[in-house]
């Protein structure tokens, strides 16, 4: 697997970051039906039950 993280500033990063010559690569790996984000690991509560989060107003 490979684990990303958050990028800290434009010159110390671990994705790229929007504008970064490889961007337009990363997004084709996020859309990839193969990998799998926080976003829609997150539903899937396989690491405890999901509880929904709260609407903002």
């Amino acid at each position: 697997y490979v684990m990303m993280w958050r990028n800290g500033r434009p010159d110390h990063y671990y994705a790229p970051y929007p504008g970064q010559v490889s961007e337009p690569d990363f997004v084709k790996f996020y859309q990839s039906p193969t990998n799998i984000f926080q976003d829609r690991l997150t539903p899937l509560a396989i690491y405890g039950k999901y509880i929904l989060p709260e609407k903002t107003k």
